[in-house]
């Protein structure tokens, strides 16, 4: 085992508190000398198990940026959007050498070999690494809108390369991070894609035994050897339970990879122990994307305020918030020209996007052609709510309806015939 110090850190909220729960077990149990940090979107409940672990709040890693980062993203936008602030703020904080992330869904199940990163700067995992994990072409070209790499564990050295890449990352994600690929750069993994040929001491660890998930097991031999799970003739690192919760449709889910025993047995264990830390009665702690009847902000709203953000066209201040965040975030989207344009031709853009010629939306057109107007916002009012997710009272069709009595007055007249 390695005598370098590490230190590890994940990011929960107090609806994933259990799954959390689940992995600082095994952190505990597999890793006993990491040092572990488990950052706070919100309030989590109160557990034994965080007594050896340095829990952080927002405000730790995004001091007063914080507010700003609830107008700009989602809960799972601003997870991802933490990745590189938490790491460097580990490298910092905990005098450790080597940093890791690890998504709050993940297992141990024995120590990572990490013999082949010994001198390595950054650590990356892919997500297949083996043509024998893919199912077919389309399958390979459906996984490229993810990313090569998987975000859900990386390992980053204090060295010159690892700030670097690090700095490099945060601004990346901080602006462009979304939930939805077809929409924008997919999370914080894309930009992975890019790193090893931009950063000195990158490694690829392709080890089998590593991020195993359903998205790769047909390629690897996981298996049961009588108590411990094996890859091939290596012990199982960790299995990543991407998308397993309580009350899901286990049934469903196991069948997409042919009801693979080792991962029946893996997703049966899970769930019980994941059951051991869920609450008795049903969380009340808001989430800041959630609206008053508990439906979330399409990541089409996040994508509109960050570009009108970024373009210096919009301003946002939480001393200005009175009547709710999402609240002012709807008066904005109606009272800001420039943000209510980009919401519309984005929702249009994104409903279309698989038959669309153009990359990025034109804003501009939008507000230069009536008759280009016209059009989307007759799509976008009656539309949008169903093909985007857009919340009814966003849209305001009396809106459309006086805009369009306007529009038609407007031909009317160049016609002559008003």
């Amino acid at each position: 085992m390695t005598t370098e110090r590490i230190a590890v850190a994940t990011i929960s909220t107090a609806n994933y508190w259990p799954y959390t729960a689940v992995l600082l077990e095994s952190l505990a149990r597999v890793c006993p000398d990491w040092k572990v940090y488990v950052l706070a979107l919100n309030e989590l409940p109160e557990s034994e198990l965080t007594a050896n672990v340095k829990v952080l709040k927002a405000e730790d890693i995004w001091g007063s940026d914080t507010d700003l980062c609830h107008a700009r993203l989602n809960v799972f936008e601003w997870a991802c959007a933490s990745k590189a602030r938490l790491l460097r703020f580990l490298l910092k904080d905990s005098g450790a050498s080597l940093a890791v992330y690890v998504d709050s869904d993940i297992e141990f199940f024995s120590p990572p070999d990490w013999g082949c990163a010994a001198d390595a700067s950054i650590v990356l995992t892919p997500n297949v690494a083996a043509t024998e994990e893919c199912v077919s072409a389309a399958w390979e070209r459906l996984h490229l809108q993810y990313g090569a790499y998987n975000g859900g564990f990386l390992a980053v050295r204090n060295t010159e390369a690892g700030q670097s890449f690090l700095n490099w990352w945060d601004k990346r994600i901080t602006r462009y991070c979304c939930t939805e690929p077809s929409l924008d750069i997919f999370s914080d993994q894309r930009w992975l894609d890019l790193v090893p040929g931009l950063f000195d001491g990158v490694v690829i660890d392709r080890s089998p035994a590593l991020n195993v998930a359903t998205w790769n097991v047909r390629g690897r031999e996981l298996r049961v050897a009588g108590g411990p799970y094996l890859v091939g003739d290596q012990p199982l690192s960790f299995f990543h339970y991407h998308r397993v919760r309580l009350g899901m449709d286990v049934e469903s889910y196991l069948s997409e990879v042919d009801h693979h025993p080792a991962v029946c047995d893996l997703v049966e264990g899970y769930l019980s122990r994941v059951k051991r830390h869920a609450p008795t009665v049903p969380v009340s702690t808001q989430r800041h994307d959630q609206q008053a009847d508990g439906a979330l902000l399409p990541p089409v709203v996040y994508r509109a305020i960050r570009d009108t953000l970024a373009e210096g066209s919009l301003s946002f201040d939480s001393g200005d918030v009175g009547t709710g965040l999402n609240e002012h975030l709807r008066q904005k989207s109606f009272a800001n020209e420039r943000l209510r344009a980009r919401l519309r031709v984005l929702a249009y853009h994104s409903a279309h996007a698989k038959h669309s010629m153009e990359s990025e939306p034109d804003i501009d057109r939008y507000q230069r052609s009536w008759l280009h107007r016209m059009w989307v916002d007759l799509w976008y009012f009656w539309n949008a709510p169903r093909q985007t997710q857009i919340p009814l009272n966003w849209v305001a069709r009396s809106e459309w309806a006086r805009r369009s009595r306007k529009g038609l007055t407007t031909v009317l007249r160049a016609m002559g015939l008003h």
